[in-house]
């Protein structure tokens, strides 16, 4: 049974800053729970006999720290306020002391990291989850409900080392192995929910130049007209020049003599008798 608390939320003065150091816990810094998923959590810690979100929660960022230390404003003495937040650390079973805080229906909080001890500068993180246990500044600020009671939110959280992040879908895993609940396998939606580099795709080559057919002429190719071979022609009679001596053209004449060309034989109309 928890001890009873010395200070309550009506004594809480609003727009008071507390600042709260620890190692990072349990958290979705980088993206609320919404709809089904929202509603799940609900019914888990209403199982588990805690306090669920609010009824009229549709986004929650929840962060947890474990060796939690409450700066003071003044190191000599606490204000009310950082009295209230000190008296809500708790024992947890697994991490030893820890605190809790949520911030409700507002997105994420603004996340900065320390540069020298004295400045921080704010950084926009990518998707996903934080690796690891960094030591982080919870910058929580009371404000005051509906009701007239007093509340606390998270304002901003500040890495006093530099953060590393990783894929979304292993940490809804690693999360639900908190709880008892081992998956063999991711569900499609919890896969997309991580963040994935999506590669570029290559350049896509530009179409081979067509190259044109050739221009055909206007008018049609005409046929070759067919060769008809050169048929010999008979032997013209040599008809000497005028101006060769005699003895030449006596020895051209017993040279021509020698070769007579062939004279086809033509059939004599009429009847032939052979001689017997």
């Amino acid at each position: 049974m928890a001890a009873p608390k010395q200070f309550s939320s009506s004594m809480l003065t609003p727009n008071k800053t507390v600042l709260v150091r620890g190692n990072l816990g349990y958290n979705n810094l980088t993206r609320p729970y919404t709809g089904d998923e929202l509603e799940r959590r609900n019914k888990e810690a209403q199982l588990r006999g805690r306090n669920g979100y609010s009824p009229t929660a549709h986004e929650v960022v929840d962060v947890t720290i474990h060796n939690p230390q409450v700066i003071p404003a003044n190191p000599t003495q606490m204000t009310l306020e950082e009295a209230y937040v000190n008296e809500r650390f708790y024992q947890s079973a697994k991490n030893g002391l820890s605190y809790g805080i949520t911030r409700t229906n507002s997105g994420v909080p603004a996340i900065g990291i320390m540069t020298d001890g004295v400045h921080a500068t704010e950084i926009v993180p990518p998707e996903g989850y934080v690796v690891g246990n960094p030591v982080v500044t919870l910058v929580v600020r009371t404000f005051s409900t509906k009701a007239g009671r007093g509340g606390m939110t998270l304002d901003a959280v500040i890495f006093n080392e530099e953060p590393s992040f990783a894929s979304g879908g292993n940490r809804v895993k690693s999360q639900l192995e908190e709880h008892g609940i081992i998956w063999t396998s991711l569900p499609t939606e919890l896969e997309s929910a991580g963040a994935m580099e999506v590669p570029t795709p290559a350049a896509i080559p530009a179409p081979p130049v067509v190259q044109a057919a050739p221009t055909m002429p206007a008018q049609p190719i005409q046929a070759a007209a067919p060769v008809t071979p050169a048929m010999p022609t008979p032997q013209q009679a040599y008809v000497p020049p005028a101006n060769i001596p005699p003895q030449v053209m006596e020895a051209a004449s017993q040279a021509a003599s020698l070769y007579e060309a062939p004279v086809a034989t033509q059939p004599k109309p009429g009847i032939r008798y052979d001689a017997m």
